[in-house]
């Protein structure tokens, strides 16, 4: 690739790594305010897949193609399974450890791309893939806020199975990204994102109103709470991934490290600035990890 078809795909990546920078922010709030898993969600989703439908709007957008549907069913369906199973883990087991394993199913993209799109390896993958899968450890580590009385910290067998599904889930769907980039890369990023996430709102919905029936009948079924930190997130993370997608053209190794670099870095700032959260060791070791692999993600070819 040249100078010029580099540049960007790579603007489009760090911009959707400073939107998850945000999107760290809004899942902060959430969890600041106690949002309810079914409402949340199904404003996250909702809220999403209005900025997928503006987005369609200001480009060409091919409604009347199969694969457009499918790959967008296909990560709607993703996305609402995986948010289910990783949601029941949070609460039936160790919150740190399910974070961990969401984080690092980007390392399941990556190879999902190499065998099936024989993107070459190169040497340097080797210490981005360790630095990177250091730098979530570490900032996990540093993150850990200290246990309470009452906190899960067991991790039993089907905690195990659900964060392990969500894992899997998360690295198909970042997949699935890629393989709508390399079969129609021009165009309609903004339609199959209404598709998924539009999709992942009705089942949510649907979830969360039966749910919400049965279980909490005296209860409003959406807070305002839940629907501001939804509202936040939604947008962020469909703002998110239309840069995402439109920076797929770069190989694997490049678009998922920087993708989730870029907010590693700006989260771990962001949270000082806006919620006090103090710098320890291991965040500063997994700053500088963060550096290191965008660093290196960046100028990969050169290398």
């Amino acid at each position: 690739m040249g100078m010029n078809t580099l540049l960007i795909p790579l603007l489009c990546v760090v911009s959707a790594g400073l939107a998850f920078t945000v999107l760290g922010l809004g899942y902060k709030y959430a969890s600041v305010v106690k949002s309810r898993a079914g409402s949340y969600g199904s404003v996250f989703a909702g809220a999403a897949c209005c900025v997928g439908l503006a987005r369609s709007l200001f480009e060409a957008s091919a409604w009347g193609d199969w694969r457009l549907w499918a790959l967008g069913a296909s990560f709607g369906l993703a996305f609402t399974l995986c948010f289910t199973l990783f949601t029941h883990a949070n609460r039936i087991g160790p919150v740190a450890v399910s974070w961990v394993m969401l984080n690092l199913s980007s390392l399941m993209a990556i190879a999902l791309t190499v065998v099936f799109f024989n993107e070459p390896a190169r040497w340097v993958d080797i210490p981005i893939l360790a630095l990177f899968t250091g730098m979530i450890l570490l900032l996990n580590a540093g993150s850990r806020a200290p246990a309470k009385d009452g906190a899960k910290t067991a991790a039993g067998l089907v905690f195990w199975l659900c964060a392990l599904a969500a894992f899997c889930l998360n690295g198909l769907g970042l997949f699935i990204w890629k393989i709508k980039g390399n079969t129609f890369p021009t165009g309609s990023n903004g339609a199959v994102l209404a598709v998924s996430f539009g999709l992942a709102a009705v089942l949510l919905t649907a979830f969360h109103v039966a749910g919400g029936r049965r279980n909490r009948p005296h209860e409003p079924l959406w807070r305002r709470e839940d629907v501001k930190a939804g509202l936040m997130t939604g947008v962020c993370a469909a703002v998110g991934n239309v840069f995402l997608l439109g920076a797929m053209s770069l190989p694997a190794m490049v678009v998922y490290p920087l993708s989730q670099g870029v907010p590693m870095v700006g989260g771990v700032v962001a949270m000082a600035v806006f919620f006090r959260e103090r710098f320890n060791t291991a965040k500063t070791a997994s700053l500088l990890l963060s550096v290191v692999v965008l660093l290196l993600a960046l100028f990969r070819d050169k290398i």
